[in-house]
């Protein structure tokens, strides 16, 4: 895939597209506010030929601010009628913000395959993000639960860097 950077006005945020035929990639790097530049996506997605296939990569947002969210949320409806929207690895910040605003990932038609998730190797006092489906996400008794892994430094078991209901509560009510 060749790959097209495309940065807003004021630097804070670049919006990186990987594009082959009708499938693209778009991933947000940076802060994500009222300066983010929206447009810049929808443009690029309905360009000659436009895109079919749309994969959003939301692992290198670093901060979205209260009017950045507003931003968000209007792009994703936009997003949302688009005929195969797919979001893949959205990061801490992303599932916060989804278990507070329900729209965060747009309507019904926008699919999450993946997203991040925190663990910490007590033995090793080591931080690790590991990346999930929502598939692996085992709910019991109505409560989801973090999967659970090993360090793969030391063996030791990792412990999930959060309250599990509160941080997977968002997978419930995906379609």
């Amino acid at each position: 895939m060749a790959t097209l950077t495309i940065l807003d006005e004021n630097q804070k945020l670049r919006i990186e597209m990987e594009r082959e035929a009708a499938e693209a990639v778009i991933r947000p790097v940076g802060i994500i506010d009222e300066d983010m530049n929206s447009s810049v996506i929808t443009q690029a997605i309905t360009a000659s030929p436009p895109v079919q296939q749309l994969t959003l990569d939301l692992g290198h947002v670093s901060r979205m601010n209260s009017c950045g969210v507003r931003e968000w949320i209007l792009l994703m409806e936009r997003l949302s009628t688009h005929p195969s929207c797919k979001i893949v690895n959205a990061n801490e910040l992303f599932v916060e913000q989804a278990n507070m605003i329900p729209g965060i990932f747009g309507k019904k038609g926008v699919k999450v395959l993946s997203f991040q998730a925190p663990y910490r190797c007590g033995a090793c006092a080591r931080d690790i993000v590991k990346v999930l489906t929502p598939e692996q996400v085992p709910v019991v008794d109505g409560q989801p639960h973090a999967p659970q892994y090993t360090c793969e430094k030391c063996s030791k078991p990792l412990e999930f860097d959060w309250a599990e209901d509160e941080y997977f509560a968002f997978v419930r009510r995906l379609p």
